[in-house]
């Protein structure tokens, strides 16, 4: 089985949450997976849209987290 490709798009400003470790934290929790995974963080509205669209063609996992 090949290894699953995740790509996370992150609204930096959403929430009151901080998203500064988020890189940290998806490294913990899929540490021990077969996955392979990278992070964009959005800059401007509508930003995600195209980042989620180019990311489709790519990656078998489109995640978002604000």
């Amino acid at each position: 089985m090949s290894k699953k490709r995740i790509f996370f798009i992150v609204n930096p400003i959403s929430g009151r949450r901080d998203k500064s470790l988020f890189q940290e934290k998806v490294a913990f929790a899929l540490g021990g997976e077969d996955v392979s995974w990278d992070v964009a963080y959005t800059e401007y509205a509508g930003h995600a849209t195209r980042l989620a669209e180019a990311a489709a063609r790519e990656y078998d996992i489109v995640a978002v987290a604000g």
